[in-house]
């Protein structure tokens, strides 16, 4: 089909309106999360005991002049995607952000069409609908510079991104491997068993290799070297190549944008690339943040007589484990907000929240705060700036102050606390401290029964991670996950996270002062933030409590790690021995 008869046939499949107010139909987009979630099966198809390694030389060493690693420079097929107004062609490499790059590329060919077909299309799909397919692709370059007249790509720029082999594998496993694993025997027959896919893989990468044939599966184009791909061996030279970034809008629009001005591109149409690529950020097929890709990302070590995670394999691990992220309706993300220094800090309870609640409310207003006299402790018992700068999503701040999701000066944070000490904490504060003080508790009908309430507390998460319940207590606020606060399934790459400790001094303190800094807080206010954070003490704290009966009891510590487990893991707190 002749290309215009093509954009003719997409015109009339997303009809264009003049009527700018006329509502559009959402749209349904698969993610990673919503397509697999079973870990119970991925843990149990890897709890297997990794041998130790094999070579004990660099990795220098072991390549050079031996037969251990694969051969560089083999030939696979290769996709040049090209914008011939700006001399500009691009080699595409899966699992290197090859559908946003397509859609790019797809853009710069016929920009004036494709303005208007944005009004019912992502960037990232327009190449699936067939908008430019074939008409802007060429699998040599030899081919590009005769339909061009480039002798020797003469003034065009050549171009690929590519991405650290340990991340693009990974993420290529999870998304081939996991996501739409294909055919009756996927990966190698291997399933899910991730130390089975690449120990076969690396045999058959070898073996075609060495013969200089390559057979090409569906699996093999995703883990192919990128070296294996556009003529890298001849082309090197004129290669100009774009690091790698999760999210495109940040080192891929760095990189690009600078060949792309050089290229004559103008401003306009750059900021139409970045818009998309900001209100964009995620295709249908990233693994990025998904439970699966964290485990393989970290695949422990499992030795003899060793636990795997949070329970042996015989069990319903799925079951027993609490998800990665909750859902916004659930937990709401308590945002306070100095719009004068652009920081957004979002507190979570028993990390801190009162003092930075404190903290917040006079960078909104410093002589305001100053002259009511008030310390940060007294926002437990009022909050000073309660409706002013607080916000109950991350979404409702960006949408208040319009700060974009690229190129911006605000900041994000968090203060993180140790999964164990905070629970402990909270646990001393709800079920302890108030019935000192009120001679009653809730605490699940536990009163002070650690053991009742880590049980009953477990299951109702549980409950609540798996939308068979809603309703939450007074107690759950203190004691949900922390990843499962402040918008962090959509925000996390954009937060800063500052560790807790107990002496603020001794690590929150250096860290949150950096941050004050950077956003030009004057050395005045921080130094009324230090004498408040450091020498005054909020009036609920549980600083110094034992946890021994917690830390001495494997029965009970099962079931923090079933809870906390992504608290761990994301925030880069160690989990308890033996675990």
């Amino acid at each position: 089909m002749h290309s215009y008869q093509r954009f003719v046939r997409q015109a009339e499949e997303y009809p264009i309106s003049n009527n700018e107010d006329v509502p559009k139909k959402e749209k349904q987009m698969k993610t990673f999360f919503s397509l697999y979630n079973n870990m119970d099966e991925i843990l149990g198809q890897n709890s297997d005991i990794l041998p130790p390694r094999v070579l004990n030389s660099t990795a220098h060493e072991f390549c050079n002049n031996t037969d251990h690693c694969i051969r560089p420079f083999m030939r696979h097929e290769t996709r040049y995607r090209v914008a011939p107004d700006y001399k500009m062609a691009h080699c595409v490499v899966h699992k290197s952000m090859s559908t946003v790059i397509t859609g790019i590329m797809c853009y710069l060919y016929n920009r004036d069409h494709f303005v208007k077909v944005d009004k019912q299309m992502n960037m990232s799909e327009w190449d699936k609908a067939s908008l430019c397919r074939g008409d802007n692709t060429f699998r040599h370059l030899r081919s590009v510079e005769k339909r061009f007249n480039a002798s020797e790509m003469d003034g065009w720029s050549l171009s690929m991104i590519t991405r650290d082999p340990i991340d693009r594998f990974v993420s290529g496993y999870v998304d081939r491997c996991i996501r739409v694993a294909e055919g009756p025997s996927p990966c190698n027959g291997c399933d899910k068993n991730m130390t089975c896919f690449i120990l076969s893989e690396y045999e058959r990468f070898k073996k075609q290799a060495n013969k200089g044939v390559l057979t090409n599966t569906f699996e093999d184009r995703h883990f192919y070297p990128q070296n294996w791909r556009c003529d890298i061996k001849t082309m090197r030279n004129k290669y100009e190549f774009i690091r790698y970034s999760s999210d495109p809008s940040k080192q891929l629009m760095e990189d690009l944008f600078k060949i792309a001005r050089r290229q004559g591109i103008p401003e306009s149409e750059l900021e139409y690339i970045e818009d998309e690529l900001t209100k964009n950020r995620k295709t249908t097929h990233t693994t990025a943040y998904s439970p699966a890709r964290e485990f393989y990302q970290r695949r422990p070590v499992i030795h003899e007589n060793s636990t795997m995670l949070v329970a042996p394999k015989s069990r319903n691990v799925r079951e027993e484990q609490i998800r990665l992220f909750a859902l916004n309706e659930i937990v709401k993300a308590n945002s306070h907000v100095s719009p004068q220094y652009k920081m957004v800090n979002c507190v979570v309870q028993k990390s801190m929240s009162t003092m930075m609640t404190g903290a917040m409310c006079y960078l909104y207003n410093e002589t305001q705060y100053e002259q009511s006299g008030r310390n940060f402790d007294d926002e437990f018992s009022g909050r000073f700036c309660k409706d002013t700068n607080e916000f109950k999503s991350v979404t409702g701040v960006r949408e208040a102050f319009n700060i974009s999701y690229v190129k911006t000066d605000w900041s994000f944070s968090m203060v993180t606390r140790d999964p164990i000490d905070r629970f402990v904490s909270g646990f001393v504060d709800r079920c302890v401290r108030l019935q000192q003080r009120n001679g009653t508790t809730q605490c699940n009908g536990c009163g002070l029964n650690m053991t009742c309430f880590i049980e009953t507390e477990y299951k109702h998460l549980m409950e609540i991670s798996f939308k068979r319940k809603t309703h939450r207590t007074m107690e759950d606020a203190h004691f949900f996950p922390q990843v499962w606060h402040c918008d962090l399934n959509e925000e996390v790459e954009f937060f800063e996270f500052i560790q807790y400790s107990s002496n603020a001094d001794d690590n929150l303190m250096p860290q949150f002062d950096d941050l004050l800094q950077r956003q030009k807080v004057p050395r005045r206010s921080r130094d009324f933030i230090r004498n408040q954070l450091v020498y005054q003490k909020s009036s609920h704290s549980t600083t110094g409590t034992p946890a021994k009966r917690l830390m001495k009891s494997p029965y009970l510590l099962e079931f923090i790690v079933k809870m906390f487990y992504y608290d761990f893991l994301q925030f880069h707190y160690e989990l308890p021995q033996g675990f």
